[in-house]
């Protein structure tokens, strides 16, 4: 075997490599984030097949904010019946802060159509996906006032899990 050169451990890493290593840190993280999502989707297939989630398809939201939330939200973002999907082209997801917590879910019957699907997992009850004002007032999001703000025990209760936070 040749010699190796031998590392100093009290030397750092350059910028460069550190930055190259924050970004394996956010995909590894992302990729958890799905495999656990894939996971709880499982489980909820196997309670009720009609309320299972899907897997997650582009386009998606691309907030910033990653990570665990810091505390439980009062409420969720819960797609109705009215979700079209914008044809593909949703507004909802621009607006949410939170990085894969909306996401694309396609009509397989009716291309380019499909709807969006909210993880319930990463959603913190921001209402900026909405399009409901104070008083009445219409806001940026959803134009199909396809997105309800339900308490998450509500969520929790007709899908049978809890959320952990």
């Amino acid at each position: 075997m040749p010699d190796e050169p031998s590392q100093d451990p009290t030397k750092t890493a350059p910028p460069q490599a550190a930055a190259a290593g924050a970004a394996d840190r956010r995909k590894a993280a992302a990729e958890e984030r799905r495999r656990k999502a894939r996971e709880e989707a499982a489980r909820i297939a196997a309670l009720d097949p009609l309320d299972a989630p899907h897997e997650k398809c582009w386009p998606w939201s691309e907030g910033g904010m990653t990570g665990n939330r810091k505390k439980k939200p009062a409420i969720l973002a819960v797609t109705n019946e009215n979700c079209t999907g914008c044809a593909g082209s949703p507004v909802c997801i621009n607006y949410c802060p939170v990085d894969e917590c909306m996401y694309w879910i396609p009509d397989e019957d009716h291309p380019p159509f499909g709807r969006i699907e909210v993880d319930g997992q990463t959603c913190i009850g921001c209402k900026q996906c909405i399009s409901k004002g104070p008083d009445g007032t219409f806001l940026d999001g959803c134009p199909w006032d396809a997105i309800d703000m339900v308490p998450v025990a509500e969520v929790e209760a007709k899908l049978g899990v809890t959320y952990e936070f």
